[in-house]
């Protein structure tokens, strides 16, 4: 797990960010706390093998190195496994023919769950910027099996013949993430 950090600057310029270097970044369960490790100027990582138990809440804390301090906490709530997915040829979007990955899986009870996925294709994230994010709640599908569902749509031209993995992840995600992407749309 990544945390990078940067210090905002004006939007409209171009060029380098400027990194926090030196912070200290830990994330703690409220049992064990692990502190992350600057393996760039402002990028901050665990070791691969860390990974989060489901049902915890983590607490991310940074401090700057001029005591600046920031904290967040979010509990970590179990996601649906997915079933299947499959694609269809979508040329009913005359500018913008492809395929449509479809995703079948149960989504589980109770109401309150929100969900991203993320597209990879050929091993490469496909949807690499927040606003091709895709993302939903389970507000009218909760407790029920989902299919044909459209996920995501691969441009034609993206798509190379016989060579092309297109894999999904599911993750869940907290209701202030989902208000959050809802918001930048």
């Amino acid at each position: 797990h990544k945390v990078i950090l940067s210090y905002s600057g004006d939007f409209f310029e171009i060029g380098e960010k400027e990194m926090a270097t030196r912070a200290r970044v830990t994330i703690s369960d409220g049992t064990d706390t692990l502190l992350l490790s600057e393996i760039a100027d402002g990028v901050y990582a665990t070791d691969a093998y860390i990974h989060g138990v489901v049902g915890r809440t983590y607490t991310l804390d940074i401090e700057l190195q001029d005591g600046s301090r920031y904290s967040a906490s979010d509990y970590l709530k179990a996601c649906p496994v997915i079933d299947s997915i499959r694609q269809s040829v979508n040329y009913s979007d005359y500018s913008d023919y492809g395929y449509d990955v479809l995703f079948y899986g149960r989504e589980p009870e109770p109401a309150g769950d929100h969900y991203m996925y993320l597209l990879y294709v050929d091993n490469k994230l496909y949807t690499d910027t927040v606003t091709e994010i895709s993302f939903v709640t389970d507000r009218f599908v909760n407790g029920k099996y989902i299919s044909d569902y459209s996920v995501y749509h691969i441009r034609e031209a993206d798509i190379k013949p016989a060579v092309t993995q297109v894999s999904l992840e599911m993750h869940s995600i907290s209701q202030g993430f989902f208000e959050f992407l809802s918001a930048l749309m």
